[in-house]
């Protein structure tokens, strides 16, 4: 079977040796395993570093034997602009230009955003007769509602309504509407108007720690004995992610002061990039034990999330991320940490809950914080039950290998039998 993969925003096997798949990187490289020919069409914008990966549009044959296309669109660097709109916008069109030249798939799986993307693949797609699986990752453009100002937000929302209508169109000729949870499955129903069919069904992210050669852990291990100098009896939070809209670190670097002051044996190691950085880093810039590492490869991460004791979720909270599990807080559980979350209500509570790991805390309350930390130091014991049970929780629902084989058993289903969708 021929299948295509629409997908932007994700690391990709050409990023180097050292890099970490997600959901569509791991599902390719499955599809691949059972036979099928995958086409990737990604960006050549690394949403990551926020750097070009070829300043035009240009094909690669990865090494399990996957096709690897880089729709080019102009560089961009905050996660929500102007800039970003017009990227999508040259991505698209560039699919556009190029997918009738391609050999025609028998499936399109089309992650949501991007708009552009999605809308492109359902109009090459539909005369064709060919299934569209539409796989929701962010419920865009709602997300930038629930980011600004409340009388931004009353202002803005005409102006997206064009977007608005994009996505209702998008999921009322999507052939199957797709999901990491079961909230988001329900989201991209309202949109389309139409009620769920056997088709529509929610796949969580699914999460394979990433092979580290001897040569990579020994790179990484001088790597952190150069910059962090940890000890056995302190308490070390872990943080891996882009420092922009979505994270709020105001209020974790007031709870690291707090604890400064008292003396408390915790260290916080910060890894990412993005657009908030510099102010974090000015904030914290007379704490002793709160380290910004800016972007780190993926055997450092690794070897960070082996160390550390909790991960830290500071996410600013709302209705997007409140309907998702996030694959941070599915990396954590993998590496048995308990989790340090401002998601408080929801799907990730009440995924933390059940796992018996979750530590919850909200943004503004730098106290609460403290005070969830305090209580790791001060009971090892209960912090060794709740990675044991993170553990557990991890193998149970979010496998790599599990999720994504019955992801794959799904779209496979697809084209075997005739979709009712309409």
């Amino acid at each position: 079977m021929r299948i295509w993969v629409l997908t932007v925003g994700e690391p990709l096997p050409i990023d180097g040796p050292a890099q970490r798949l997600l959901r569509s990187g791991l599902l390719v490289d499955l599809l691949r395993r059972r036979g099928h020919q995958v086409t990737w069409w990604s960006s050549t914008v690394d949403h990551f570093t926020r750097q070009q990966r070829a300043h035009e549009t240009v094909t690669h044959n990865l090494e399990n034997g996957a096709e690897l296309v880089l729709l080019y669109g102009r560089l961009y660097q905050r996660s929500i602009s102007i800039a970003r709109i017009v990227n999508h916008r040259e991505t698209a069109a560039e699919f556009v230009r190029l997918a009738p030249t391609f050999e025609q798939p028998d499936l399109i799986l089309s992650s949501y955003p991007t708009l552009e993307l999605c809308e492109a693949a359902i109009a090459y797609a539909e005369p064709r007769g060919i299934p569209v699986a539409v796989d929701i990752r962010d419920r865009w453009p709602h997300t930038f509602l629930e980011v600004v100002p409340g009388p931004i937000r009353t202002v803005g929302r005409p102006f997206l309504s064009p977007m608005f209508a994009q996505a209702r169109r998008i999921f009322q000729h999507a052939d199957a509407i797709l999901g990491n949870t079961e909230d988001m499955v329900e989201w991209g129903l309202q949109q389309s108007g139409h009620n769920r069919r056997e088709a529509d069904v929610a796949f969580p992210f699914g999460y394979e720690p990433s092979e580290v050669s001897a040569e990579q852990r020994q790179e990484a291990q001088q790597f952190w004995a150069n910059n962090v100098a940890f000890s056995e009896e302190e308490l070390v939070i872990a943080f891996g992610g882009t420092l922009n809209h979505s994270f709020e670190l105001e209020t974790v670097i007031d709870a690291a002061q707090i604890l400064e002051a008292k003396g408390a044996p915790v260290r916080w190691v910060i890894c990412g990039q993005g657009d908030r950085l510099p102010g974090y880093r000015d904030r914290a810039k007379n704490l002793k034990h709160f380290h910004l590492m800016g972007w780190v490869r993926s055997p450092e991460m690794r070897l960070l999330l082996e160390r550390a004791d909790a991960g830290l979720m500071p996410y600013c909270a709302n209705e997007n991320f409140g309907g998702s599990i996030p694959n941070k807080c599915i990396e954590y559980l993998c590496f048995g940490l308990p989790i340090l979350s401002t998601l408080e209500t929801g799907t990730p509570r009440r995924a933390l809950e059940e796992a018996g790991c979750g530590l919850f805390y909200s943004n503004g309350k730098p106290e609460k914080l403290a005070a969830e930390v305090e209580g790791l130091v001060a009971d090892p014991k209960a912090k060794e039950r709740m990675s044991l049970a993170a553990k557990q929780y991890f193998e149970a629902n979010f496998r790599a290998e599990a999720v994504y084989g019955r992801m794959a058993d799904h779209l496979e289903s697809l084209v075997r039998e005739p979709v009712n969708v309409k």
